[in-house]
């Protein structure tokens, strides 16, 4: 006795169906890699300190997607430098909140493995807290103060 064979046939149109429907989303493996350096200068020397930051990046699929990350120790002297990597597309960044211990926050974009800063270079003195983020396609900087 003969098996139908029109059960196979509908499973093969519909795998094959299925991966060949194109996905929307943009394959950022062969985009540069982007280093947002964050050095922080503390009012005194020698401080312990706990601070966080939001960082931002474009997704494949044109969503800003965030990432909270904390740092705490102690320091020699009166700045800590800290670092993330981020896709070169769209717009990255990140989001300090304002902590009475800082004084200056400096912000350098460097492309990975260049060794020079190639995008834009940010500071903030004032004790506030901001969202720095970075276009890179209009190569502009967009700054959000806290209240």
């Amino acid at each position: 006795m003969r098996k139908p064979i029109i059960f196979p046939i509908i499973f093969l149109f519909i795998f094959f169906t299925s991966c060949t429907i194109e996905d929307e989303a943009i394959d950022l493996t062969y985009r540069d890699d982007i280093l947002i350096e964050t050095t922080v200068f503390f009012t005194e020397d020698s401080e312990d300190y706990d601070i966080s930051f939001t960082y931002f990046e474009t997704d494949g699929y044109n969503n800003l997607t965030k990432k909270t990350e904390g740092y705490s120790g102690g320091i020699r002297g009166n700045k800590q430098v800290f670092y993330h990597t981020v896709k070169e597309y769209k717009k990255a960044g990140l989001k300090m909140i304002p902590e009475e211990q800082i004084s200056e926050v400096w912000i350098d974009l460097y492309l990975l493995g260049a060794g020079k800063d190639i995008f834009h270079h940010f500071i903030s003195r004032d004790n506030k807290g901001f969202t720095f983020l970075y276009d890179f396609e209009t190569y502009s900087q967009e700054v959000i103060w806290e209240e």
